[in-house]
This record gives C-alpha cells, sequence and structure tokens, in this order.
C-alpha cells in the first residue's frame, strides 16, 4: 500500500456516495472486512505521515463527526451489529485523534 492508495480507500469508505455511513444508514450491503481494510488504511497513513504537520483536507473531512455517524439508534439493527457499528465509531474516533496528533 502507499499514500495514494490509502487516501483512495478511506475517500471510498468513508466520503463516497458508497461510503460506509451512506450504506449502514440506509441499511445496504456491507460487511466487517471493509471497516478491516479501512482500519489498515488509516494505519498506513497514522505511520506515513508521522512527522507531518499537516493532512490533505478531503481525509481530514473524513473524520468529521466520524462517531456519530455509526452511533445509531436502539432498533435500527440487531444489537450485535449496534455494537459493532459502535465500536467501529470509537475505534474511528480515536485513529482520527492518532492521524491529527
Amino acid at each position: 500500500m502507499n499514500t495514494v492508495e490509502a487516501e483512495k480507500i478511506i475517500y471510498n469508505l468513508l466520503l463516497s456516495d458508497k461510503s460506509l455511513p451512506v450504506r449502514v444508514r440506509s441499511k445496504l450491503s456491507w460487511d466487517e472486512a471493509e471497516f478491516n481494510e479501512l482500519l489498515d488504511a488509516i494505519d498506513f497513513l497514522i505511520d506515513a505521515w508521522a512527522e507531518s504537520k499537516t493532512v490533505p483536507k478531503i481525509i481530514a473531512l473524513a473524520f468529521v463527526d466520524i462517531y456519530g455517524v455509526f452511533n445509531l439508534k436502539d432498533g435500527f439493527y440487531p444489537s450485535e451489529k449496534l455494537n459493532f457499528l459502535e465500536g467501529m465509531g470509537i475505534a474511528l474516533q480515536e485513529k482520527a485523534s492518532e492521524l491529527f496528533s
């Protein structure tokens, strides 16, 4: 993986019209493997940009209200999926803190 590929993964999975947030909130098909791919791309950029004082604007935009995107009301999905999504929101929020610090 390189930074261009990692940025593309983050864009596709967090900002595009077919992003995870869009599909999760629309109850369209998504799977946990996509979240793992997203986390891998973020981890790659955390390492790649460790010494950088800036990140591309599009990457920063991807993390605006990231926890809230995956925090859904009870009953929207079965409890197991809701717990997974809330955990992903928390994990992404923590990754954002690492990426931007």
